[in-house]
């Protein structure tokens, strides 16, 4: 799966980030344009080399929110992050607008321009052992 994802960016080395901590476990979400890889790392026995090593390439950009605090807690874990940045400290410095580093992804994106519609419904039900292809 882990190479199914680094082919589809071939020609994109940037990579979407994100990482839960919920009760229920921790879960860790790659995404790539519009793919997207959902890891339940609490059901794991050990994390696998291949994602070590994708995650730990530094030809790749990880790209999210909070990146210091997923990095921190992906370290804890004895998983290193090889380039992670912080999508507002990023728009911040593209846009060069200091005040909206803080910002998050619905504010940042009409920062551009952009409309993103807030999911209607109910979380993920992280506790899931098989989530849907969607």
């Amino acid at each position: 799966m882990i190479n199914d994802l680094k082919y589809s960016s071939r020609e994109r080395r940037v990579v979407g980030l994100d990482y839960k901590n919920t009760p229920t476990g921790k879960v860790l979400i790659l995404c790539i344009g519009a793919d997207c890889l959902i890891i339940k790392l609490s059901c794991l026995d050990c994390v696998p080399k291949t994602l070590k090593q994708f995650l730990a390439d530094e030809t790749y950009c990880f790209l999210g929110k909070g990146m210091s605090n997923i990095v921190q807690a992906l370290q804890s874990d004895d998983i290193q992050c090889g380039t992670g940045i912080d999508v507002g400290y990023l728009f911040a410095r593209i846009l060069r607008k200091p005040n909206i580093e803080g910002y998050g992804l619905k504010e940042l994106a009409d920062e551009v321009g952009m409309h993103i519609e807030e999911p209607i419904g109910e979380c993920p039900d992280w506790n899931a052992r098989v989530f849907s292809m969607e």
